[in-house]
């Protein structure tokens, strides 16, 4: 599978639903991003606030 595959079908699903880290589940993904010239794939994301 190629990287901006991935990219498309991880936003896709974020529309609809939060990723949340598995290890810090206050957390989930707030963005994604891919440097090219780098070869890097980086995913941040954002504390949750409280309701």
């Amino acid at each position: 599978m190629k990287i901006g595959r991935l990219i498309e079908i991880l936003k896709a699903y974020d529309k609809e639903y939060k990723l949340y880290d598995s290890e810090n589940p206050e957390f989930y993904l707030s963005s994604l991003e891919y440097q090219e010239e780098e070869d890097r794939f980086y995913m941040y994301f954002q504390e949750e606030e409280e309701k």
